[in-house]
């Protein structure tokens, strides 16, 4: 084999590889199509935060599925029997298998005969762009407000506590010593002069 058509065969297989990876990028993760069961529930007020009617064409899907809302509002494609409706999934329905569907009392008489409950062998996808089934929407990391960083509050210096002053003691006055009381000495009397004369006489 020559070398030129060698390196045409390469580039050309080449351009063949790219092509199945565009094709298979292109394809969204909600063209999967699942098998299940499908039963008729009441609908209210659902999941999704809307009122939905028995007339209306809405299916719950399994808690896998539903995720954490994300399918909210998505369109899928049913398929049963020979028949094809498509309807909204607006609810959760937490006890249905993985790929079961729990539909509008409309909706499942479009594919019901009469007196059957359950379906087996449903077959739907979704066949819009939505969110992959199940996933999880990471919620923003909010953005610093800005808020200003309240200053470290600095230490209290201790105060010094104030000494006392000492009390000075009381300066007593000594109180004066009386003095004696002086006594007059009473004069001793004279004794009487007697008269010598009449003892003499």
């Amino acid at each position: 084999m020559k070398s030129s058509t060698r390196t045409a065969l390469t580039a050309g297989a080449g351009t063949l590889a790219f092509a199945a990876v565009f094709v298979a990028a292109a394809i969204p993760a909600s063209a999967a199509t699942y098998k299940g069961r499908a039963t008729s529930y009441a609908p209210g007020l659902n999941e999704c935060g809307t009122v939905d009617s028995p007339g209306d064409f809405i299916v719950a899907v399994s808690s896998q599925m539903f995720g954490n809302g994300s399918v909210c509002f998505s369109t899928v494609r049913i398929t049963y029997n020979g028949r094809t409706a498509t309807a909204k999934v607006t609810d959760r329905a937490p006890g249905a298998g993985v790929n079961d569907l729990d539909m509008s009392p409309a909706l499942f008489k479009h594919f019901a005969g009469q007196g059957q409950n359950v379906l087996s062998g449903v077959s739907w996808s979704f066949t819009d762009s939505k969110p992959t089934p199940g996933g999880t929407t990471k919620a923003p990391t909010p953005k610093p407000n800005g808020t200003t960083k309240a200053p470290t509050p600095k230490p209290t210096k201790p105060t010094k506590p104030t000494k006392a002053p000492t009390p000075k003691p009381t300066r007593t006055t000594k109180a004066p010593t009386p003095n004696p009381t002086r006594t007059t000495k009473a004069p001793t009397p004279n004794p009487s002069s007697t008269a010598h004369g009449s003892a003499l006489g």
